[in-house]
């Protein structure tokens, strides 16, 4: 099996959660031919291209409830895991209509993730300011009393819409818990905007409110990476919502608390495209995420699809990774090469 099939499939697990992951072994691999394109070639280059994407999905996806108070607008920062934090905010009514509220978050982090036999240790830094404006709702929306943030009651929401710029630096390294030893070492800057479309939605049981969301976004992400393999990379990506699929999501709260209980992504592509003209698309079908279980999703599927700069039309590789609420997921690439992934940490556990 090519090395940058084996570090792609690691990127993919790496992905789907936004602060770590623990990979299984691929096994029966193929080879053949090799791409072009640096998200092909480069190792380190494309498990940050996947991590970027879904990174991107799950901040997204953590928008609509960074709303309420200071804990919710540090889970959208993805700071949900800092130790240390900083954080200034202030609500205003720019219109009858609508109500702005500014963020800024600086905090450094440490954790641990993977399989009790393979611990890694992340240590690392986040500075994160985001302008979110929240529009047309049904009723309407206001500042909280001290003007810090937004008041929304989602159990009794009928529309919404939300528009967000935010720029974010993050850096990290990464650890083998063990012994010390460094496996790599990344930053990135990433700026941007979201749009997030909100209405009420028929709930799936007398005790929900259910919140639909449709997710369009266009993200400019820079990524400076350094690991023993393939030493120094600095590599840019512009990451958005494919124009006929937006993410579609379901939000689920319940009625008593106002809580959220679940997070479906029910549809919807996301495409990272790349300097040399490649580019990577993952299509999302029903990938269910619980409060109960944090960031592993429980069921559902994502479908990639790899493109190579010397051909944009036809896919140069495939994978599906299959979520199971029995814990670590499997990855199947069409040649064969199989893995698992099992995620720790990310912007919806707090």
């Amino acid at each position: 099996m090519s090395q940058w099939l084996f570090i792609f499939l690691l990127g993919v697990n790496l992905a789907l959660s936004r602060c770590g992951v623990e990979v299984g072994n691929p096994k029966n691999p193929t080879g053949g031919g090799g791409p072009k394109s640096v998200v092909a070639t480069d190792s380190a280059a494309a498990l940050e291209v996947i991590a970027g994407e879904l990174d991107e999905t799950a901040a997204a996806m953590a928008d609509a409830d960074s709303t309420t108070d200071a804990a919710s607008l540090q889970q959208g920062a993805g700071l949900s895991l800092a130790n240390a934090v900083t954080r200034t905010s202030a609500c205003t009514s720019p219109s009858a209509s609508s109500v702005a509220v500014e963020v800024s978050i600086d905090g450094t982090f440490s954790y641990d993730f993977g399989r009790l036999s393979n611990r890694k240790t992340v240590v690392g830094t986040d500075k994160f300011t985001r302008t979110a404006v929240w529009s047309d709702a049904d009723p309407a929306v206001v500042c909280n009393a001290s003007a810090s943030y937004a008041v929304i009651d989602f159990r009794n929401l009928a529309a919404l819409d939300l528009d967000v710029t935010f720029s974010r630096a993050r850096s990290r390294i990464i650890t083998r818990k063990a012994t010390g030893v460094v496996l790599r070492e990344g930053s990135f800057t990433a700026s941007g905007s979201r749009h997030v479309a909100m209405a009420s939605a028929a709930a799936p049981s007398s005790d929900r409110r259910r919140i639909a969301a449709t997710i369009t976004k266009d993200v400019t992400r820079r990524m400076q990476v350094t690991t023993a393999a393939s030493g120094e990379l600095d590599y840019t990506a512009s990451i958005y919502t494919a124009p006929a699929a937006p993410l579609t999501v379901a939000h689920d709260y319940a009625l008593a608390s106002g809580d959220w209980v679940e997070k479906t992504i029910t549809s919807g592509t996301l495409v990272s495209k790349h300097e040399d003209g490649s580019r990577v698309e993952l299509t999302f079908a029903d990938v269910v995420y619980t409060a109960a279980n944090g960031c592993q999703p429980e069921s559902g599927t994502i479908a990639g699809e790899v493109y190579d700069s010397t051909d944009v039309e036809t896919a140069y590789t495939t994978f599906t990774v299959t979520f199971n609420s029995g814990g670590a997921a499997e990855v199947v690439f069409a040649n064969g090469v199989t893995g698992t992934y099992e995620a720790d940490g990310c912007g919806f556990e707090e």
